[in-house]
């Protein structure tokens, strides 16, 4: 689906909504360009000619309400392999978010680093069409708690049902063709069914 609604800023040649308050007292900002097989920005989406989409998205403040929470996530992604009658869509990007929890006398903080590398999704929804290949992988720390985190994850698509999830070293397969629940089993090599 093609986004809408934001107005177009020629300073930056892309269409920016906000900053807008939420209820909770965070401010949120995002924008969407589009850009031409060369990488040129365009004032307007063309069918034959758009050939990717870059989006950005920032979320920042600290919360109102009995838990305080500051927060700042930045978000940016592109998708491409949209120019005239393509098969499938490319998403990379990269992701950074950074929350301070403050409960009771404890606080919490945790920072999430995201890439999504050469995600390639088929353009027509079917039964069975899963990711072709590409890899989301995240780095988390938590510090403050009662249990420190520090975890590296990956998944990786090869067009099946079954994604591989390595976790610190440990690797798991997901059915992604099945309804998520809980596992069956928890250990290396468990199928998530």
């Amino acid at each position: 689906m093609v986004p809408t609604g934001c107005p177009f800023d020629a300073s930056t040649q892309s269409f920016t909504c906000g900053p807008n308050t939420l209820p909770n007292g965070l401010v949120e900002t995002h924008s969407y360009q589009f850009l031409d097989a060369g990488n040129a920005p365009q004032s307007a989406f063309d069918s034959l000619t758009t050939a990717s989409i870059h989006f950005t998205a920032k979320l920042s403040g600290t919360t109102t309400g009995p838990v305080h929470s500051k927060v700042d996530d930045q978000h940016d992604l592109t998708v491409s392999g949209l120019a005239g009658v393509e098969t499938t869509r490319t998403w990379n990007g990269t992701g950074v978010s950074d929350h301070q929890d403050s409960l009771g006398h404890a606080v919490i903080k945790t920072h999430v680093t995201t890439t999504i590398t050469n995600v390639v999704l088929p353009v027509h929804h079917a039964i069975n069409a899963y990711p072709l290949s590409g890899t989301i992988a995240t780095h988390t720390v938590v510090s403050g708690g009662l249990m420190p985190i520090d975890q590296t994850a990956s998944l990786t698509f090869d067009g099946t049902r079954f994604a591989t999830l390595v976790i610190n070293g440990v690797t798991y397969k997901l059915d992604l063709g099945r309804i998520p629940h809980f596992p069956i089993s928890s250990g290396p090599l468990a199928s998530y069914n």
